[in-house]
C-alpha cells in the first residue's frame, strides 16, 4: 500500500476563485525583508517640493537647462574638422563651450556687418 505524501497538490491559479488565490498569493503581500520603504512625504516638505515646481525655469524648480534670452535652439552644422577642432581648444583654452563660442561669434560677426 503506498504511503500517502503530507505534500498538497496546488490548484493552479488559473482554477482558482477569488479567496483561493488572494490566500495563495497573501505571501507577496508582506514586503521582502530588507526592501527599501517608502514614505510620504510630510506636509512641510509637499509644500516645499510644489513650491519648487510651480518657479519659471531657470529659477531652480524645472528641470532642464535655465532659459536664456529666448531660450536655445539645437542646431546641426557643417564644420571643416581642422576648424572645428582648433575652435574647442580655443573654447576650452578660455574657459568656454563650443556653444558659447559659435555664439559669440556670430554675435561679432553680425555687429561688423552693420
Amino acid at each position: 500500500m503506498p504511503k500517502s505524501s503530507s505534500k498538497k497538490i496546488a490548484k493552479p491559479f488559473s482554477r482558482m476563485n477569488a479567496d483561493e488565490l488572494a490566500a495563495a498569493t497573501a505571501e507577496f503581500d508582506r514586503p521582502a525583508p530588507g526592501a527599501l520603504q517608502i514614505r510620504r512625504a510630510p506636509g512641510r516638505e509637499k509644500a516645499r517640493l510644489a513650491r519648487a515646481m510651480a518657479r519659471p525655469n531657470g529659477a531652480g524648480g524645472a528641470i532642464g537647462r535655465p532659459i536664456v534670452g529666448e531660450g536655445a535652439e539645437r542646431i546641426n552644422i557643417t564644420v571643416e574638422r581642422g576648424l572645428l577642432k582648433d575652435a574647442d581648444n580655443f573654447a576650452d583654452a578660455h574657459g568656454m563651450t563650443r556653444s558659447q563660442l559659435i555664439a559669440e561669434g556670430l554675435r561679432l560677426a553680425m555687429a561688423r556687418a552693420v
